[in-house]
């Protein structure tokens, strides 16, 4: 679901101390891709991110422990961080490095 789009830009995206690259709610999740959006009720604004998920992308829950790719659920609250490139497309595109399962259920 990972796919470079012609015309659509790329960008490269490091984990920093500055925070995560999105915070929201997994409103979909497909394979092994999630979507994550900071405000569900916008459909079409606001940030969106479909991260990809792979063997090196770690993923942890909300007590600190590391937790699996089947612990993801629609729903859930959760801070995201991306690593190498950003398919600049709506929603962005690019690899999990982190995902962090915050203690705060979201409706959806």
């Amino acid at each position: 679901m990972l796919a470079l789009l012609p015309g659509c830009e790329t960008s490269t995206e490091k984990e920093s101390d500055a925070g995560p690259y999105i915070r929201g709610t997994i409103t979909e999740i497909d394979g092994n891709t999630v979507l994550v959006e900071e405000n569900p009720a916008e459909e079409f604004h606001g940030k969106k991110a479909l991260l990809l998920i792979t063997g090196e992308t770690v993923i942890v829950d909300e007590y600190g422990e590391i937790a699996s790719e089947a612990d993801l659920a629609v729903g859930q609250f959760v801070s995201a961080w991306v690593t190498g490139p950003v398919l600049e497309s709506y929603p962005v595109q690019a690899r999990a490095s982190l995902i962090v399962i915050e203690p705060v259920a979201v409706p959806y």
